[in-house]
């Protein structure tokens, strides 16, 4: 080999060295050469998140710092887009199916106290002769009493799968001691459908109470034929207060009063092509007089029917503004059992309209309070 060829190959082997030295020194150190360079996107949160996990001073809970990453992420974004823990998704699937396993009653918060408001019939707590008025001490052990009670400890205490016990302490004020009262859990029904009754002749008065679920549309049927069996052919459907939820149970209850082929709603958004509703005519009250009442908290769901009702000229709307929710959401699942409840579409009545009131991203707070 001539003198040159070494040369090179000298030259090449201290780079090399160098170059190996370099790798080897950065990882003794802890700080490998990739950090430098950390990539973009969700690999880039996750490296940030792993080196923090690694290197930082002291101890600190992945999970809580990952869940609060997260939800101060989605935070960022519209009003309606959230976060949904692993504690809270199971509270609100239920609701939207319309039934939990539980004990069933209903229970108010009175300074560090839960006292029990109303216990339906027939449940688990009346067969075990829970009473209005008395207060819950514990579950299992575990005290529902103090000012840092939380609604999640609350849920998780008096939900639970059905066929399981629960052994609650109430205090009752003909008694001079606590009680115990071992529960075994049910399937209790989440009604939507709070009233329906005759006002006056001829005319029948529904109550669609909190939300929408996917249990709504069979209970407002239900209501429909109840009244029908009465006579009533004219109808008052009270959507005041009533947040919305279930887009679905909006679709058909708007569909059995418009005739064939007229649109209820279409959503449009940028990775989801416009979709459009139109009643099927199937409806059984598409020739019936109708009456909507809304008021100030009347969402979403509520106001798909309002305006599918007011853009046909199919009814009249009585009542105040309506809140203004024009975005969809859909729930994408993670991992460990949260969620994220993600705004995909917005949506429009009839006539084109996106009634989606105002919002600055990250304004939530702000939002709300307006």
């Amino acid at each position: 080999m001539s003198l040159t060829k070494r040369s090179w190959w000298l030259v090449i082997s201290i780079l090399l060295a160098l170059i190996i030295g370099f790798f080897i020194g950065n990882f003794i150190s802890g700080k490998s050469f990739g950090r430098k360079f950390l990539p973009s996107g969700d690999s880039k949160i996750n490296r940030v998140l792993d080196i923090v996990n690694e290197d930082y001073v002291d101890p600190v809970n992945m999970k809580e710092l990952t869940d609060e990453a997260i939800e101060r992420l989605i935070n960022e974004l519209d009003p309606h887009s959230a976060y949904i823990s692993k504690e809270e998704l199971q509270a609100f699937n239920e609701d939207m199916d319309g039934s939990f396993g539980g004990i069933g009653v209903d229970y108010i918060r009175r300074m560090d106290t839960l006292i029990i408001s109303h216990v339906l019939p027939g449940s688990p707590a009346a067969q075990a002769g829970l009473m209005r008025g008395d207060r819950i001490l514990t579950a299992n052990d575990s005290s529902l009493v103090g000012p840092d009670l939380t609604e999640n400890k609350i849920v998780a205490s008096l939900r639970g799968k059905v066929n399981t016990t629960v052994t609650l302490g109430i205090w009752r004020n003909s008694s001079k001691q606590p009680m115990s009262f071992e529960i075994t859990r049910s399937d209790i029904p989440l009604t939507t459908v709070k009233a329906a009754y005759v006002v006056e002749k001829g005319i029948g008065f529904i109550k669609i109470h909190d939300k929408f679920s996917h249990s709504t549309y069979k209970e407002f049927i239900h209501a429909l034929a109840k009244l029908s069996a009465t006579g009533c052919r004219s109808y008052i459907i009270d959507l005041r207060m009533n947040g919305g939820g279930a887009m679905d149970a909006a679709i058909n209850i708007a569909n059995e009063f418009l005739p064939a082929g007229r649109m209820i709603v279409y959503t449009e958004g940028k990775a989801f092509p416009r979709e459009e509703a139109h009643a099927n005519g199937t409806g059984t009250c598409q020739n019936s007089p109708l009456v909507i009442l809304t008021d100030q908290l009347s969402a979403s769901a509520s106001e798909i029917v309002a305006g599918a009702i007011q853009d046909n000229d199919r009814g009249l709307i009585i009542g105040r503004r309506s809140f203004g929710k024009g975005l969809v959401q859909n729930q994408i699942d993670l991992p460990d059992h949260s969620a994220i409840r993600l705004t995909i579409a917005r949506y429009y009545t009839p006539s084109g309209r996106n009634i989606q009131r105002k919002y600055e991203l990250g304004k939530t707070d702000e939002y709300n309070r307006e």
